[in-house]
């Protein structure tokens, strides 16, 4: 609003201007002489700002490239804490892969369902092997007590009729005829039980080292799969630091085009400070009243324009730090992103990893 404002006075200036170098012809000749040199002037200092803008830019560049190495430094040390659990975790492994880790796995658990079929099986047949011999005893044990009554009694209980020596021989004949057969069949059921039993517990102790196979597969899956999670990590910040590095090349080159650009600002400088006295010498040289109003309108138009001309370079500065400042918020908001989402996934496979733990 400011510029707006002294440009509407512009105009006026310039007339009076105009009317004061009419008056004298030595006036306009000097004036056209400062005129001269202060293009020269302006020319000189647009190249001067250019090269501290270059300046500027080139401690910036320096700043970038500190942040980039602090940033490589950060992957090198996040790799090699990679590489240690790595080597921590790759000690003593019995497989060479993940999928072979799992698939024995999943062999020794299909072993432990049909071993446990086997001792269902084995159940069975003892539960049978037990019920021969208890009816193997029962049988033993009758015919026994029936040999002891049957010479006391007088009447058979089970024909009615009267005890005979012949009866009684057919007596003592049938129960060790069924002696020696049941004592046949439990001597039979009483090994097959002892073999079923010895049977069982093999299978009981080959159980108990299937399990601890397992058990030790299973930590070992989870070291493979840990392996596998720091390698691809270890692998990204490789490739964060090779994509710093290139970035760190680029921009060593744009720093080292902008060196060789501001050796010469000194010499600039210097020729800007001399023109300068070459003005105020010009603007010198006369102390009539007209010249003096003619250089104070000279003056305090260049003022104007000076005014206008910095506030608009001005402008145009603020508007890039802006729109740097934009896209470095950008840039930042999406490394945020992707760090909040790395962490909730670092947050998972660690809850994944106690909960396995915990479970073991």
């Amino acid at each position: 609003k400011r510029v707006e404002e002294i440009k509407h006075s512009i105009p006026n200036l310039e007339t009076e201007i105009l009317e004061l170098k009419k008056e004298s012809p030595e006036l306009a000749k000097k004036s056209q002489d400062l005129k001269k040199k202060k293009d020269e002037l302006a020319k000189i200092e647009a190249e001067k700002d250019k090269l501290i803008n270059a300046r500027t830019e080139l401690y910036s560049l320096r700043a970038i490239i500190v942040d980039k190495e602090r940033q490589i430094n950060r992957a090198k040390s996040n790799a090699e804490s990679y590489v240690k659990v790595i080597e921590s975790n790759s000690h003593n492994l019995l497989y060479k892969t993940e999928a072979e880790c799992a698939n024995q796995i999943l062999a020794s658990r299909q072993t432990l369902a049909k071993i446990e079929k086997e001792i269902e099986v084995l159940r069975a047949e003892e539960i049978s092997c037990e019920k021969s011999i208890s009816v193997s005893e029962s049988e033993i044990s009758q015919s026994i007590k029936i040999k002891s009554q049957v010479e006391k009694i007088d009447v058979c209980p089970l024909c009615q009729n009267k005890m005979t020596a012949e009866h009684l021989n057919h007596v003592f004949s049938s129960s060790d005829h069924k002696i020696k057969q049941f004592s046949l069949v439990l001597e039979k059921a009483k090994k097959a039980l002892v073999e079923l039993k010895e049977k069982k517990n093999s299978f009981y102790s080959e159980i108990v080292k299937i399990k601890q196979q397992v058990s030790l597969s299973e930590n070992e899956l989870t070291r493979h799969k840990t392996i596998a999670d720091k390698k691809e990590q270890m692998k990204a910040e490789l490739e964060s630091e090779k994509t710093l590095k290139d970035e760190i090349i680029k921009i060593e080159e744009k720093r080292k085009n902008l060196e060789l650009k501001i050796v010469d600002l000194p010499k600039i400088e210097s020729k800007y400070d001399s023109i300068l006295l070459e003005i105020e010498e010009i603007s010198s040289r006369t102390k009539e009243d007209a010249d003096t109003a003619l250089l104070y309108k000279e003056r305090e138009l260049e003022n104007i324009r000076n005014i206008i001309k910095h506030s608009t370079k001005d402008l145009e500065t603020i508007k890039v730090e802006i729109t740097n400042l934009n896209e470095n918020f950008s840039k930042k908001s999406k490394e945020l992103q992707g760090k909040e989402k790395q962490e909730e996934e670092l947050n998972a496979r660690f809850k994944k990893m106690f909960e396995s733990r915990d479970q073991m």
